[in-house]
């Protein structure tokens, strides 16, 4: 079934098997970009001290991307690697800032380039006020079942669930435009990808065939507390 999206400033409109439905957009908290920064930066910190090797999870990273299609079983789940996106007016920036330090380093031992490459992703996330309050990215890496749900069925779910002891964690509903290397946010989510993809921590991958911005428009935060 044909989907179309129309994404205006703070709203977003799908039409989908003859229907159409129109959502406000929302805001991600700042306790989120919070912990994204202070989780990405602590990766960041371990890689630079201890190499790729030590890093054994992210989950500040990895959110598991709920789909759906049709059938008794129809919610398919997924751990995907979803991350922040920078601000229109920032994108170019980070786009050429990761694209030169892939080609600056990829004909010297991977190993030896490390510190370029933390240098370029430190200087986007060492800093909440370049990220998009609005949407967050990811590639698509294995063309499966998700893709297929989401190509017709853009409705979709995130969960983020951090460590101990606090356990941060954030259900965001949200709608998923598929992008393809035509789009800014393709480039900047293959570049940051391309920087580290022969990294003891990533599964390789010889090509990605599309992109995910999800816009949010549903939050719930489920982080944990003390019942009273």
């Amino acid at each position: 079934m044909p989907v179309h999206l129309i994404i205006n400033c703070e709203s977003i409109n799908v039409s989908r098997d003859h229907e159409e439905h129109t959502f406000n957009k929302e805001k991600l908290p700042q306790p989120f970009f919070e912990w994204q920064s202070t989780a990405r930066m602590e990766m960041i910190n371990t890689l630079q001290k201890s190499g790729s090797a030590a890093v054994k999870s992210q989950p500040a990273h990895l959110p598991v991307l709920a789909s759906w299609n049709d059938g008794f079983f129809s919610i398919n789940l997924a751990s995907r690697g979803v991350g922040l996106l920078p601000k229109k007016d920032f994108v170019e920036r980070f786009i050429l800032l990761f694209e030169q330090a892939v080609e600056e380093t990829q004909n010297d031992p991977w190993e030896v380039t490390l510190d370029r490459r933390l240098q370029a992703l430190r200087e986007f996330y060492c800093d909440e006020a370049f990220f998009d309050p609005w949407m967050l990215g990811g590639l698509e890496i294995f063309d499966g079942q998700t893709l297929q749900n989401l190509q017709s069925n853009p409705f979709c779910a995130l969960l983020f669930t951090g460590d101990a002891p606090r356990y941060p964690s954030y259900q965001f509903n949200a709608i998923a435009e598929l992008i393809d290397h035509e789009n800014v946010y393709y480039r900047f989510l293959l570049a940051a990808r391309q920087m580290f993809s022969r990294d003891a921590f990533h599964i390789y991958q010889p090509r990605y065939s599309l992109g995910y911005l999800f816009h949010i428009v549903g939050i719930k935060d489920k982080t944990p507390y003390p019942r009273k």
